[in-house]
């Protein structure tokens, strides 16, 4: 589970990354034609947002189903009065793959707004501003976070987490 959250994070962040960069024009023709700063941002935020809530219950759906299929299959090793998942279960995947989605797209998706009228006439890449890291750092504290109450052991949530962010790290400037 922790190996899979942080591969999570990494693909997100890559996959972000492409997506901006494959933005950037598009971001600079609506500028063009008359949007704000704040409207570019309200429809990246709102795609990535709509994304996340629909991921979300998809993956809740999954998962209840997948569980009353396996009570189902293991009906004679599974004694029949097993509670079901606590609330605590549902909310953590949940909030996991929330926090992973935005935390980890957000840097990559607030230069969008950004990005001047001028960039139809000129190509000139814009790095991931300051503001963006510093989102990603919070993220990196709640994903900590997170893993810390998958495994409730400090050591081995600090070492996935050193693990995955050079992995990142490694990913990004590889790409």
């Amino acid at each position: 589970a922790l190996l899979s959250v942080v591969l999570a994070s990494v693909a997100v962040a890559i996959s972000a990354r492409r997506y901006a960069s494959r933005h950037f024009d598009i971001s600079a023709l609506m500028r063009t034609f008359g949007l704000a700063q704040r409207q570019v941002w309200s429809i990246y935020a709102w795609q990535l947002v709509m994304l996340g809530v629909f991921a979300t219950v998809l993956g809740l759906l999954l998962a209840a189903g997948l569980q009353t299929l396996l009570l189902h299959l293991l009906a004679g090793v599974v004694p029949a009065d097993l509670p079901p998942a606590p609330l605590s279960a549902w909310l953590l995947g949940a909030s996991s793959g929330l926090i992973t989605l935005l935390g980890f797209a957000l840097p990559y998706i607030m230069p969008l707004a950004r990005v001047t009228p001028l960039r139809v006439l000129r190509r000139d890449l814009e790095p991931v501003p300051l503001a963006g890291w510093f989102v990603t750092v919070l993220a990196l504290a709640a994903l900590t976070l997170l893993l810390y109450l998958f495994t409730d052991d400090l050591p081995l949530t600090l070492g996935m987490m050193g693990g995955g962010s050079v992995l990142v790290l490694l990913m990004l400037v590889l790409l």
